[in-house]
């Protein structure tokens, strides 16, 4: 079996703005998900557990935190678009309200 990445750019409403890889390891066990960015200083981390694919939103758990992306699912396909929010202090990615579009599936 082969993980499904997604590729989905989140922008804050400041205009800041960066690239998030979502990892669906196919392993249906809790804390099997990932997610990964190029550079820890966004989020204060590179990578961390993906939670809730089944209610309807994904939660990027980021410690103390966690970013949401609303609507976003398995099903999810490129140019798919939604909206979510940061909540943690960490990183220089902005807290608050934020947009998010898939840009690719693999």
């Amino acid at each position: 079996m082969m993980a499904t990445i997604y590729k989905v750019e989140v922008t804050a409403s400041s205009g800041a703005s960066v690239d998030i890889a979502i990892i669906d390891s196919l392993n249906p066990l809790p804390g099997s998900d990932a997610w990964e960015v190029d550079d820890a200083i966004w989020f204060g981390r590179k990578s961390g557990p993906v939670a809730s694919w089944g209610a309807g939103n994904s939660i990027l758990t980021m410690g103390a935190g966690d970013l949401t992306l609303e609507g976003f699912r398995k099903s999810t396909e490129p140019d798919d678009h939604g909206k979510g929010s940061k909540n943690t202090l960490e990183g220089r990615f902005p807290d608050g309200e934020l947009a998010w579009t898939c840009i690719c599936k693999s």
